[in-house]
């Protein structure tokens, strides 16, 4: 396969360099936003698993959904879902994919189980927060309307920005805590996030679970 210029953009980013400083106390930057039910075929479809080149991997990742997600990305950026993010088949390499795209956290209202432990081990932070999906409708209902007024301005492309306070356990989108937006739902009222901790936390610090078993 020929190497493209997204592909040389993915390698620029050194992933391994990355990961190997371990948890940082805070990342930050662009949020890219995704529904309900993503699949692990949607995040890296059948047709790419041969490779074994994890740059080449990242390079299809979100093919089923956005073949220029990896062109959008850098290192810092998160990704925001709804329901079950990661359902399906229990591949590996899904979660590899968004992993060297430079994604360093995810955000979801919540995870299939086995994608969230494979998450875990190659060091990138699940957060479970329940109530994510409305703050992100909000948002974006917002941003639509002000670009309809802006479309002939630059800054009209709806980027939201997101920063993941790991040693305070905060989030914060377009500079405002998650916490302070409203949310209309007959269960609760404001958004509840749950961060790893403990051993899992333990072993993100580490960058996954070879950086942690290397270090005992």
């Amino acid at each position: 396969m020929e190497k493209n210029s997204t592909y040389n953009k993915l390698k620029s980013q050194k992933i391994e360099e990355l990961y190997a400083n371990g948890l940082p106390s805070k990342i930050s930057g662009k949020a890219h936003i995704f529904g309900d039910d993503v699949d692990t075929d949607a995040i890296i479809p059948g047709a790419y698993l041969r490779t074994t080149d994890l740059y080449e991997l990242a390079l299809h990742c979100m093919a089923g959904i956005d073949e220029d997600f990896p062109n959008k990305t850098a290192n810092g950026d998160v990704i925001i879902a709804g329901d079950n993010f990661g359902c399906g088949s229990s591949r590996e390499q899904a979660p590899v994919a968004i992993k060297y795209c430079g994604i360093q956290a995810i955000i979801a209202e919540s995870f299939a189980r086995i994608f969230y432990r494979n998450c875990i081990n190659l060091g990138i932070i699940p957060i479970e927060c329940k109530g994510i999906k409305k703050i992100m409708d909000t948002i974006t209902n917002l941003k639509k309307s002000k670009n309809e007024n802006e479309s002939q301005k630059e800054n009209s492309k709806m980027d939201i920005s997101v920063e993941v306070d790991f040693e305070n356990k905060k989030i914060y989108i377009n500079n405002k805590d998650i916490e302070e937006y409203p949310i209309k739902n007959e269960d609760f009222t404001k958004v509840t996030c749950i961060f790893p901790k403990g051993k899992t936390m333990d072993i993100l610090s580490k960058g996954g679970l070879v950086g942690y078993a290397k270090s005992q």
